[in-house]
C-alpha cells in the first residue's frame, strides 16, 4: 500500500466487515441483561435516544473489565474510513508504505476481538453462575 488513499480505502472496506453496520445491538443487549443484570433503561441516553451497537459493545467491555477494547479498534478504523469516503485525499506522500499502518490496525482489531472472546468465554460461558 503506497498511498494514503489506498490506506483509507482499505480501512473503508474493513469497516464494512467490522464496523457499526455489522454490530448487532440485540445480542449485546441480551448479554448485558442476562449476565450483568442490566435493564432496558440502562441502554438509553438522558435525551431518550437509544445506545448504538458500538456503545453497547463498550458497555460489555466495561462490564468485563477489558482494557484492550474492540470498540477503540473499530473507532480507529472508522476514523480512516471517513477520510476515504468524505475527503479528497492526496495520493502521493513522503511515506513509502502504508501497509504497516494497516497491518497495525488489523493487529489491534484482532487482539481486541480475541480479548473480548476470551473474557466472554471465561466470565459468561464457563462460569455463568458466578456473574
Amino acid at each position: 500500500m503506497k498511498s494514503n488513499k489506498a490506506f483509507a480505502d482499505s480501512c473503508s472496506e474493513l469497516y464494512k466487515v467490522v464496523g457499526t453496520d455489522s454490530l448487532k445491538a440485540k445480542p449485546l443487549k441480551d448479554l448485558l441483561k442476562s449476565k450483568f443484570g442490566k435493564i432496558d433503561a440502562d441502554f438509553t441516553h438522558a435525551s431518550g435516544r437509544p445506545f448504538s451497537a458500538l456503545q453497547l459493545l463498550e458497555c460489555v467491555e466495561s462490564e468485563l473489565g477489558l482494557t484492550t477494547r474492540l470498540s477503540d479498534a473499530i473507532r480507529d478504523i472508522a476514523k480512516h474510513r471517513v477520510d476515504a469516503d468524505h475527503k479528497v485525499l492526496i495520493t502521493n506522500s513522503d511515506k513509502t508504505n502504508y501497509g504497516e499502518d494497516f497491518d497495525a490496525l488489523c493487529t489491534q482489531l484482532t487482539l481486541a476481538a480475541n480479548a473480548l472472546a476470551k473474557a466472554v468465554e471465561a466470565r459468561v460461558v464457563l462460569r455463568p453462575k458466578q456473574i
